[in-house]
């Protein structure tokens, strides 16, 4: 007979706010404690507009 035990993982994550005049208004998510909150942001903005300009056909917006 074989026993099976459950793992259980405990992961510590950090929200962070970030409010842009002309961007509104976003949470992220991150388990990263040693970079600041605007670095949060900006990485995963700029991982986020990346995704979705690979994704989609849309067309640059210029000026």
């Amino acid at each position: 007979m074989v026993k099976h035990t459950k793992v259980v993982r405990k992961t510590r994550l950090r929200k962070v706010c970030h409010q842009e005049e002309w961007n509104g208004y976003d949470e992220f998510l991150t388990n990263n404690f040693d970079i600041t909150a605007e670095e949060v942001a900006f990485f995963t903005q700029e991982e986020i507009y990346g995704l979705v300009e690979d994704n989609f056909n849309l067309p640059k917006l210029v000026g």
